[in-house]
């Protein structure tokens, strides 16, 4: 009785396992499937399914000891499915302070699983995000 006990929290554990998504330092998520979260997490938790995340590209280059530079995109949303019990990843190639801004205005993410995989993800604009739904209608 007890290793059913026990075999059946095992299982119950597994499957309410939530993912876990790990974001660049330059990445800032502001919302999860429309909700907004605390943006200085590097850590979040997913629930499984569709996940839709709201974030942004803002990473500040030192250019000298007193000369800066932040390059912060438009808010994009980014489409995938977390169906699997992984660990996710999410970062940006690394870039100069001269392409920052030009991969600011079309950006390009690496979604990875724990296993290394690449992950497919659908990005859309605010705008085209907008002119998708209406659309639809």
């Amino acid at each position: 009785m007890k290793v059913l006990v026990g075999v059946l929290l095992a299982c119950v554990s597994l499957l309410s396992q939530a993912n876990n998504l790990n974001v660049a330092d330059s990445l800032k998520v502001l919302t999860i499937n429309g909700q907004p979260i605390n943006q200085f997490n590097d850590a979040l938790d997913l629930p499984k399914g569709i996940i839709i995340l709201g974030l942004r590209y803002e990473e500040l280059f030192d250019l000298s000891v007193e000369e800066h530079k932040l390059v912060r995109s438009d808010i994009y949303y980014l489409k995938f499915d977390a169906n699997a019990n992984y660990d996710y990843q999410i970062s940006t190639p690394v870039i100069s302070v001269s392409q920052a801004k030009s991969f600011s205005k079309s950006p390009e993410f690496v979604l990875k699983n724990d296993q290394g995989e690449n992950i497919d993800y659908q990005l859309w604009s605010r705008e085209t995000l907008l002119h998708k739904l209406i659309a639809q209608k």
